[in-house]
């Protein structure tokens, strides 16, 4: 994730802080970490996630995402 973070950062896309949370999972007893980040609301990634939508709004991942996302972004 932090390698992400420093990608969209360095080409130039506005960012808030990295944010860690822990949260504890009763179902299964055990404590989850998470590291999460969020980009501003930019035009520049409305296309981008255009794709991961349907036209209800529902959520996605396109039949064709190999060729948008290259292997490393979409193992993410």
């Amino acid at each position: 994730m932090i390698f992400l973070y420093k990608n969209f950062k360095d080409n130039g896309i506005n960012l808030y802080d990295i944010n860690y949370y822990t949260r504890k999972d009763s179902r299964y007893n055990n404590i989850n970490n998470s590291i999460y980040f969020k980009t501003y609301n930019l035009k520049l990634l409305k296309p981008l996630a255009n794709m991961f939508l349907t036209e209800n709004n529902n959520k996605i991942v396109p039949l064709d995402i190999e060729y948008h996302l290259n292997p490393i972004f979409l193992a993410y």
